[in-house]
């Protein structure tokens, strides 16, 4: 279980690029101010995190995903 930190100064830029490495059990944490991408969720068992200032993602979930959680204080 890995924390993927997505935004502009972290390890992945976007959320896609974190969602190609990404495993279950793996928690994708939004950097405070990203937004504005759709991207799928490929993996289930992921958490995905964000604050109230990440706004503006899409997510939708591929078949066969069965389970993501929201984390976070994103609207």
């Amino acid at each position: 279980m890995a924390n993927l930190t997505v935004g502009p100064t972290s390890a992945f830029a976007t959320i896609a690029a974190a969602m190609a490495v990404a495993i279950a059990g793996d928690t994708l944490l939004i950097e405070a101010g990203y937004g504005n991408e759709a991207a799928t969720v490929t993996q289930s068992g992921l958490t995905i995190s964000g604050g109230s200032s990440s706004t503006g993602i899409v997510l939708e979930l591929a078949t066969g995903v069965t389970l993501v959680t929201l984390a976070g204080t994103a609207p």
